[in-house]
């Protein structure tokens, strides 16, 4: 479980010490999100806060946005110098918004690139961000070394990382698996919103395994990551992170952060 890293917290829109900060019990449905701050801002924050709304309503759950909205920019009052995540958890007993324990990609991994591995996993229901401790415990059996797994469908095709989304390039194409397969990142949607606006082309359609040795690049997108190039998946080695397509939308993505 995620570890609150400030002295308070905020639960149902009270400030709570950290030291009441309870471990949810792990057979309750537990909808999140994860929203990084820089600069005191929230970046993407309406994005976000469409897709809980989005994930509270197919849960059949009660909607608490506006209070959490409330309470995402109290807690950046309480810690105006945190960079870091905050996140938020929903269950039947209410919310809590909190900043938490965060971790950043060196630069050296986006000028080398990471290496990831397949595996045979379907995601159950990938349009809820609702947390899985089975699921997480059967990702990191898995993973080993690499950096992330990409999930393989049981038709074959590759459809979305373990906690990331998959982008793959040809030319100026960038394709992506359909998005009712997917859990759509708010990172990547903004990310996809920024090829469209340089003149790349998006296909929603998936990439079979025994195909990714046709692309021409390929990378991983998420609230932390930003756009994190894939240097190898399994045993095929990519150049991604020297490919153009994947440099221009970094560097894209880079300005939107810090507001230029």
């Amino acid at each position: 479980m995620y570890r609150n890293i400030g002295e308070y917290y905020i639960r149902n829109g009270n400030k709570i010490p950290s030291s009441e900060f309870e471990l949810i019990h792990s057979e309750l449905k537990i909808i999140y999100e994860v929203i990084r701050v820089i600069d005191r801002k929230p970046l993407f924050l309406e994005d976000h806060l469409l897709r809980l709304e989005s994930s509270l309503k197919a849960s059949q759950m009660p909607s608490c946005v506006k209070e959490v909205e409330e309470s995402i920019h109290a807690l950046i009052e309480m810690y105006p110098y945190f960079e870091k995540n905050i996140k938020i958890d929903v269950t039947i007993d209410g919310y809590r918004v909190y900043f938490m324990e965060s971790f950043y990609p060196d630069k050296k991994l986006y000028q080398d690139g990471v290496s990831v591995i397949t595996a045979n996993i379907v995601r159950d229901n990938p349009n809820v961000k609702r947390l899985n401790m089975d699921y997480k415990k059967s990702i990191e059996e898995i993973k080993g070394d690499a950096f992330e797994v990409l999930l393989v469908n049981e038709d074959g095709f590759v459809t979305e990382g373990s906690r990331a989304n998959l982008v793959f390039v040809k030319g100026k194409t960038l394709y992506s698996a359909p998005l009712e397969n997917i859990l759509v990142g708010v990172t990547f949607k903004n990310v996809l919103k920024m090829a469209i606006s340089r003149g790349f082309s998006i296909e929603y359609n998936c990439v079979k395994s025994e195909e990714i040795n046709q692309m021409d690049a390929c990378f991983l997108t998420g609230t932390s990551l930003g756009i994190l190039p894939i240097h190898q998946v399994d045993d095929y080695i990519f150049s991604s992170e020297k490919h153009r397509v994947v440099l221009e939308l970094n560097q894209a993505y880079n300005q939107v952060i810090k507001g230029e």
